[in-house]
């Protein structure tokens, strides 16, 4: 099998973690109870930061909406990689592996922070550019590049 089908399969898995991870952020907030005290409590609490009035709902959910904006983005380069790849295996490795190398970065913090949504994409990410990776040092090996 070669490198670029694998990454194709981890764009594909990350256009759905971009959609899960999307959705979450867009969710309402919670209704009542001490959850919904917390978020109105993040909503009301603003404060001027370097020339703007922001509180904490905005920075967290901004955050999240900017992490689907590079979820989607690593979706959109493991899916051009997978075209290099078929052209140039050895000069897709160094980018293949820093995708690896940040989705396993992503996974531990995911482990440490977060839940098991986030916890099997990211890992499963980190195998497809991991098979991928090995793949392509073959590929290359092979072509004599």
């Amino acid at each position: 099998m070669r490198a670029s089908i694998w990454l194709r399969a981890l764009a594909g898995l990350l256009v759905l973690f971009t959609l899960g991870h999307t959705k979450g952020v867009l969710a309402s907030a919670p209704q009542g109870g001490r959850q919904a005290a917390i978020v109105g409590a993040m909503q009301g609490a603003r404060f001027p930061i370097m020339g703007f009035l922001r509180s904490y709902w905005d920075f967290y959910h901004g955050f999240g909406l900017v992490i689907s904006l590079l979820l989607a983005a690593l979706a959109v380069l493991a899916w051009q990689l997978a075209g290099l790849s078929r052209q140039a295996p050895r000069a897709a490795l160094p980018l293949t592996a820093t995708l690896m190398l940040a989705l396993g970065g992503l996974a531990v913090l995911s482990w440490q922070y977060f839940f098991w949504g986030p916890i099997v994409m990211s890992v499963a990410g980190f195998l497809l550019a991991g098979i991928a990776l090995l793949l392509l040092g073959r590929e290359a090996g092979a072509a004599g590049v």
